[in-house]
């Protein structure tokens, strides 16, 4: 049996917000050359997941205030 990896995209990684579950599963589907296409109820995005990297090494963090 194959091993597959399910990466989850956010808003941090630019995707949209999502409001009241407008996401339909039904209408989404992973196109021919990649990209994924998820459907809503007044919106369609496109997404070419090959344009993020995959780091599991969290960025480096440094505070530069503090109120």
């Amino acid at each position: 049996m194959a091993t597959q990896t399910v990466t989850r995209f956010t808003q941090q990684d630019g995707l949209i917000t999502i409001h009241n579950n407008s996401y339909v599963p039904e209408r989404s589907v992973q196109l021919r050359n990649g990209w994924l296409a998820f459907g809503g109820n007044q919106h369609l995005v496109l997404f070419n997941p090959a344009e993020y990297s995959h780091s599991l090494t969290p960025p480096p963090v440094s505070i530069t205030g503090f109120s």
